[in-house]
C-alpha cells in the first residue's frame, strides 16, 4: 500500500512502473513490456486518476517501456483505499548475456533484490 498516494517526487503510478522496470533489470533483463491493473475506489477523483496515468505514462517513456495491456476494477467506497495498482513486466535477455550462478567465483560482489 502507498501512503499517501501523490508525493514530492512522484505517485503511486511512478512507483509501479519504476519498481517492475526495476525488478526485471536487477535479473538481467531488458525491460520491455508492461500490464498494468487498477482497481479504483468509488468517487476517486478523475483528475487525480489522470494525473497518475499521465506518470505512468511518463515514467514508462522514460523508461523505454511500452503499458501494452491493463486491466480497470472499479469498487465501493471504502473498499480499496482510493487506488491499487498493479503491474507486471515482460524483459528479454540481451544475446550473450549468461547470469547463471556457476559464473560466480570468490572475490565477486552478489546483489540480491
Amino acid at each position: 500500500m502507498v501512503r499517501p498516494l501523490e508525493f514530492p517526487g512522484g505517485d503511486i503510478g511512478k512507483l509501479a512502473v519504476c519498481g517492475t522496470v526495476n525488478d526485471l533489470a536487477v535479473g538481467g533483463a531488458t525491460p520491455l513490456w508492461l500490464s498494468c491493473s487498477v482497481v479504483i475506489e468509488e468517487g476517486f477523483a478523475f483528475d487525480r486518476l489522470r494525473r497518475i496515468v499521465e506518470t505512468m505514462r511518463v515514467t514508462a517513456a522514460e523508461a523505454g517501456v511500452s503499458i501494452v495491456t491493463g486491466d480497470t476494477k472499479v469498487v465501493e467506497r471504502g473498499a480499496a483505499d482510493g487506488l491499487f495498482i498493479t503491474t507486471a513486466g515482460v524483459g528479454v535477455f540481451p544475446p550473450g548475456r549468461d547470469l547463471a550462478a556457476t559464473h560466480v567465483r570468490p572475490g565477486d560482489v552478489v546483489l540480491v533484490n
